[in-house]
């Protein structure tokens, strides 16, 4: 990675954990000027149900990525966007869901996502294809990339008031989230080159270089702000950080979306339509690295009881 992009990088993880701290620091300071002005109550609230409430969400994430993967001293700058990753990767195949279990101010959440990306010429550029090695050789590289990751942790409500639009809530959150990846490259060589020397493998007319399976943990805090309208409408707003060295060196997640609800029977059905980004940088042992951002609109369809 060149230094400016490093700089510019480092920047904006110091910028999102600023704004991350601010927000909460600025959550907080709205809390205590309700509480002078609304009494706002902490406690937990008598007219909240005893029982647990069951949410589950199916949800359609249409993210694209953009970033750095280092495979075998390689570094691979990738930059495409969802509709780029569906019309052009036979590998694109996303599973994901969210579940959630609340009782009174207090919830329980996971989330879990999965897809197989495969990236082509078009929308990549092989910085370094031979590490340490002048050559001159027409070649193609292609990149498939198998990203998963699973999350859970908890949140509880430190405070609820009520505004002129309607209730507002104020959670502080904290989990972890497990990652996975594996990345698959091949150039394609017209040349002659000594494959064992440059850390690759020779398929046919390809070199080849595979990262292995690349996992972790990182331990995750952050907070939502929810703010309630009339006729089962919500907004809300998610920010969280992570990693701080234990397991990548720092990521960060900010989400906003609107929900609107319906109730039918004893349960609640809902849509969702929000925007969602999700980032992390992890460099292996090995040398192995992934510096990216996952970004896009999101949309989803929750059953509640």
């Amino acid at each position: 990675m060149n230094t400016g992009k490093s700089v510019f990088l480092r920047g904006m993880r110091s910028c999102m954990a600023l704004a991350v701290g601010a927000g909460i620091a600025g959550s907080a300071a709205v809390s205590i000027a309700a509480a002078q002005e609304r009494d706002v109550d902490f406690s937990v609230a008598d007219e909240m149900p005893n029982g647990w409430e069951v949410s589950i969400t199916p949800y359609g994430w249409m993210a694209g990525i953009s970033g750095d993967l280092g495979v075998a001293g390689r570094t691979l700058q990738i930059n495409a966007n969802f509709y780029d990753l569906l019309t052009k990767s036979d590998y694109l195949i996303p599973v994901m869901g969210y579940t959630e279990l609340r009782k009174d101010r207090f919830a329980i959440f996971a989330d879990g996502f999965y897809t197989q990306m495969k990236f082509s010429k078009s929308n990549m550029i092989t910085k370094n294809p031979f590490a340490k090695a002048n050559l001159t050789l027409k070649s193609k590289a292609a990149v498939t990339q198998t990203l998963a990751f699973a999350e859970g942790g908890a949140s509880y409500e430190v405070a609820r008031w009520q505004g002129p639009m309607g209730d507002t809530g104020l959670e502080v959150l904290g989990g972890a989230r497990y990652w996975y990846s594996s990345i698959d490259t091949s150039l394609k060589i017209n040349g002659t080159v000594k494959f064992g020397n440059l850390g690759l493998k020779k398929k046919g007319k390809y070199a080849v270089a595979k990262s292995g399976d690349i996992d972790w943990v990182d331990p995750v805090i952050g907070a939502r702000i929810s703010q309630e309208f009339a006729n089962m409408q919500k907004f809300e707003l998610l920010g969280d950080i992570g990693g701080f060295g234990v397991g990548s060196e720092f990521s960060w997640q900010v989400y906003a979306g609107y929900t609107k609800g319906y109730q039918v029977g004893q349960a609640i059905l809902a849509w969702t339509l929000g925007y969602r980004a999700l980032a992390a940088n992890y460099e292996a042992k090995s040398g192995n690295s992934l510096d990216f951002v996952l970004h896009g609109p999101i949309a989803g369809f929750t059953v509640r009881w």
